[in-house]
């Protein structure tokens, strides 16, 4: 990524003090679409990970864009974006126990690679639809 993309540190870390929440990350997902909302319930049904829908979010202040948010979920953190696949397994580290060592396999070889397609595969056959 062009380290323009990049969000710095300042501007993460003020758009989560607009959200009144004390971390320095987010997990960006769209809202309109029904399985991510879906997602994001299963994950803060399981603990506390910094998230909000897009359009409750200053897109520019994390270096996003609305098509890219519309394409992926993303993991914007100091100086780090990850979409899809990538996100997700992160998230999972950050649920801690079981499901961060299911984060950890899941982000490494060959299942990366399985999982980013995976990810696509949902988001284009249209279950990641409402």
């Amino acid at each position: 990524l062009a380290s323009h993309c990049v969000p710095s540190a300042w501007n993460v870390k003020r758009l989560v003090k607009q959200m009144a929440v004390d971390h320095s990350s987010v997990l960006v997902y769209d809202g309109e679409c029904g399985f991510c909302r879906r997602c994001a319930d299963w994950v803060l049904s399981r603990g506390k990970v910094p998230m909000s829908p897009s359009a409750d979010l200053d897109l520019n202040l994390l270096g996003l864009t609305p098509a890219e948010v519309s394409a992926a979920v993303w993991w914007v953190a100091d100086g780090e974006r990850l979409p899809g696949h990538r996100a997700v397994t992160r998230v999972l580290r950050e649920l801690g126990g079981g499901w961060a060592i299911a984060g950890r396999v899941m982000a490494m070889s060959p299942l990366s690679w399985l999982g980013g397609h995976v990810y696509r595969w949902v988001a284009r056959t249209g279950l990641g639809s409402n």
